[in-house]
């Protein structure tokens, strides 16, 4: 009984969560505080630009974003609250979900890697399907009102098998991630698959994308200039 008792409590706390959130939601740039109680997040802030990302990305004027010495969206100062969902880590029936709690939480930036090793597994075969479907991940951020931030490898580290670099590439005569012509030449068939998808959701392209990294935590590596340019 007691059990019970504290489903139905929980079941009466998120229907007037959701309650409260669908009348509060439109507002999610005002000063708020966020606690995560399990400890992960503990964040107090103020959004200092007046327009909803909502309004200035998809509202059919194209929003222009500069980095000088702030963040601007359109001319204003806009400060990025960004959370991290890694779309290939999560099944693609919940993204929506993981999505709409980010921006319930009042991030404003989805931020995430893209694994080179699971759209390329083996030489030459790639798969942006499912699991895998970059377009529909970044749309149906858009679609929530969520700006993005996309690491498109080719080494992403993240905790991840090799970094995301595929373990084929282990058997090429080559230095990977370094200007070693081998190496490039496979980047850029990877590339030629991958960023065709990304380009077209830029801001500057009607998208959410606001910037893109290329390589991660290189200078604990190498110092191959040439290669980062």
């Amino acid at each position: 009984m007691r059990s019970r008792s504290r489903i139905f409590k929980k079941k009466i706390f998120y229907k007037n969560f959701r309650k409260q959130f669908s009348k509060k939601r439109k507002n999610l740039n005002n000063f708020r505080k966020i606690y995560w109680q399990d400890g992960f997040i503990s964040l107090l802030f103020n959004i200092t630009t007046n327009e909803s990302a909502t309004g200035k990305v998809w509202g059919g004027k194209m929003a222009r974003f500069k980095i000088e010495d702030d963040f601007y969206l359109d001319g204003k100062p806009f400060k990025i609250l960004s959370g991290a969902i890694h779309y290939f880590r999560i099944p693609e029936e919940d993204w929506y979900h993981s999505l709409y709690n980010l921006k319930a939480l009042g991030f404003n930036t989805v931020e995430t890697y893209v694994a080179w090793n699971l759209h390329e597994p083996t030489e030459g075969n790639f798969n942006f399907e499912g699991n895998l479907n970059i377009d529909k991940f970044l749309q149906t951020a858009q679609d929530l009102g969520l700006y993005a931030i996309v690491r498109p490898s080719p080494f992403i580290c993240a905790e991840w098998e090799f970094g995301g670099l595929p373990a084929w590439l282990l058997t090429k005569d080559m230095r990977i991630r370094s200007s070693d012509p081998a190496f490039v030449e496979m980047v850029g068939r990877y590339y030629d698959h991958l960023l065709p998808r990304l380009v077209s959701r830029l801001l500057d392209n009607g998208g959410n994308i606001l910037m893109m990294q290329v390589e991660n935590e290189y200078g604990s590596y190498g110092e191959d200039k040439t290669y980062l340019r």
